[in-house]
């Protein structure tokens, strides 16, 4: 081999080597991005309420929860919050069977939510360290009857998580749904903040 063709070969391996250490764009410092995550359990506080009582406890939810109840009804098809039948409404989601049934399901599946908070808070610090001027969203979960994964409002900033869509591949609702078994392979836990970031 020629001297020329080995100085070709060892500039080709530096430049390669070189190359090959360029610093990885989407490992940044988020050190210093503050994004604090408290997940509100909607599901827990409807469901805990005698069905009853819904109607004469609806203005102290509406103060609680605000535009979380309003996001809450439209994905449930409950109403206005302000009609005056709302509460009517709200209590019949809230004594349905299946909804109980499910609800219970959520809620020996998630007795706790720390571990998607945690994970929320650094999805969102990445978030906000590329788009600084954005607002963390406040986020809750609720039950939805199966009508939607990921709530969110146009230009507010609400997130909520429908737990019934995260109850594991293996859920017995998920057949009778006409839900695939390719589709509830994602409907696991790990796929809540993913799904929360894509919504």
């Amino acid at each position: 081999m020629e001297i020329k063709d080995k100085l070709i070969v060892i500039v080709l391996l530096g430049a390669t080597t070189l190359s090959s250490c360029k610093r990885d764009p989407y490992r940044v410092n988020v050190s210093s991005v503050k994004a604090d995550i408290e997940i509100k359990r909607l599901e827990n506080d409807l469901f805990s309420i005698n069905p009853e009582e819904i109607p004469e406890r609806l203005p102290g939810l509406k103060s609680e929860y605000g535009d979380v109840l309003r996001l809450f009804s439209l994905a449930v098809n409950t109403g206005d919050i302000d009609d005056p039948s709302f509460g009517d409404y709200l209590a019949g989601f809230c004594t349905d069977k299946q909804n109980n049934d499910v609800y219970r399901l959520a809620t020996d599946k998630y007795p706790d939510l720390s571990g998607v908070e945690k994970d929320l808070e650094m999805a969102f610090r990445h978030y906000l360290y590329y788009f600084p001027e954005k607002q963390v969203p406040e986020v809750f979960t609720c039950i939805t009857g199966f009508n939607a994964s990921i709530l969110t409002m146009s230009g507010e900033p609400l997130l909520g998580i429908s737990l019934d869509k995260y109850l594991g591949a293996d859920c017995e609702y998920y057949p009778g749904l006409g839900i695939y078994n390719y589709m509830a392979a994602r409907m696991i836990p790990e796929y809540i903040v993913p799904d929360c970031m894509y919504g």
